[in-house]
């Protein structure tokens, strides 16, 4: 969605369950960081009330995106940087192996 400003997306997945009814069937993203060229860092966080639950829970998402395999160590720090400043607990992020991944060329 544009309003005039940068980073909202909106993305929708084919999920059912409780989950999904509780966020209407589609996320709202925003992009906290990008270079536009290597790499983005996409965020998300919502609150909802799971049923029979005594109060509401918090969930938050948050993806490290790159064009490449693997980041370089450079990029991952500035990332991790933003974060932290922006009060993002970076150690839940847990890394994807993207070794023999079939790529196409580019």
């Amino acid at each position: 969605p544009s309003n005039g400003t940068e980073g909202p997306l909106s993305v929708s997945f084919p999920m059912t369950g409780w989950y999904s009814d509780q966020q209407g069937g589609g996320e709202n993203y925003n992009i906290l960081l990008t270079d536009y060229v290597n790499y983005a860092m996409v965020y998300t966080c919502a609150t909802f009330q799971i049923p029979g639950a005594p109060v509401e829970t918090k969930i938050e998402f948050g993806w490290i995106l790159s064009r490449a395999p693997a980041m370089s160590a450079e990029n991952i720090q500035l990332i991790k940087n933003h974060l932290d400043s922006v009060n993002i607990d970076i150690s839940k992020f847990t890394p994807t192996n993207q070794e023999g991944c079939v790529r196409r060329p580019t």
